[in-house]
């Protein structure tokens, strides 16, 4: 991978339906350093968005909110037993 700040090698645990995502558990295998620089956060994001992409993002943002509420109940307990050695 070019330009990025770490990159992991995993190995799928387990995969999650979650609407409109799918989520991956997975166990890290081994991991890479990458370029160096100043990270992209959310906070930076937010204050630095551009004014015309601002209510827009604001919008899809609170419907994101909305729709994953409705989707957080875990159905499935089963315990993940942790990581398995190789």
């Amino acid at each position: 991978l070019e330009e990025c700040h770490a990159a992991f090698e995993c190995r799928v645990i387990n995969t999650m339906d979650a609407g409109p995502s799918t989520l991956f558990l997975g166990e890290v295998v081994a991991t890479h350093g990458g370029a160096t620089g100043t990270l992209l956060t959310a906070d930076y994001f937010r204050a630095n968005l551009p004014e015309k992409w601002r209510s827009e993002f604001l919008k899809n943002y609170r419907e994101a909110q909305d729709r994953i509420r409705d989707l957080a109940a875990v159905n499935d307990v089963r315990r993940w037993g942790g990581p398995t050695a190789p």
